[in-house]
């Protein structure tokens, strides 16, 4: 069991993490849209690196937008592209209500490897976030960085106001919960709603 008696901070994953992310309606989205078969979406949007390019910062929200109609050769609006976000996002409850208790005891922080499109849709895409974390929902574009890097954890813990020997990461990604630990963070890899309220029940904080 991890040693959680000087933690000061957690921060969470968001995708497989907050909520359950299912591409699979995503591509069905963007091919109802576009009419692009469902496997040149894929390879158009996540195949080709695009993605990874917008997480680290390297598009303006106008500019990724404009790039993602391109890609799959439908000038998608900023309302279209929301919808084919929201549609994949299905919360956990019970992930919410456990981040929500405790935020009462510590200082809560989102660390997403998005761009800055999401940030700024952040409450219309999934708005039980704001009153748990407030305004501390971050996405890596900000940074310049993608996790797993481990610099992007320290900027996060900075910008949470809590070291990271006394932060907990929680994350679904084994790379990203490594990058987390090589830059001295507490870690939790997350693998099911189940193990999570089973391992990390409020009560044993």
């Amino acid at each position: 069991m991890l040693d959680l008696s000087k933690i000061k901070g957690i921060l969470f994953d968001m995708d497989d993490v907050l909520c359950h992310l299912d591409d699979d309606k995503r591509i069905a989205y963007l091919h109802a849209l576009s009419g692009m078969a469902h496997a040149d979406v894929a390879d158009a949007i996540w195949g080709s690196g695009f993605e990874d390019r917008t997480d680290a910062g390297e598009f303006t929200p106008g500019e990724y937008l404009t790039e993602f109609g391109n890609r799959i050769e439908y000038p998608i609006s900023r309302q279209e592209w929301c919808e084919y976000r929201r549609c994949g996002m299905t919360p956990y409850p019970e992930v919410l209500a456990v981040a929500s208790r405790w935020s009462e005891q510590y200082r809560m922080g989102v660390l997403t490897n998005n761009g800055p499109l999401l940030h700024e849709e952040i409450d219309t895409l999934f708005p039980e976030l704001r009153t748990i974390f407030g305004e501390h929902i971050y996405c890596s574009s900000q940074f310049g960085l993608r996790k797993p890097n481990p610099q992007i954890f320290l900027m996060a813990c900075e910008a949470l106001g809590i070291s990271p020997a006394e932060t907990l990461f929680i994350d679904d990604r084994a790379e990203n919960v490594d990058g987390a630990l090589e830059a001295g963070l507490k870690t939790y890899r997350f693998v099911s709603v189940e193990a999570f309220i089973g391992e990390l029940m409020p009560s044993r904080f």
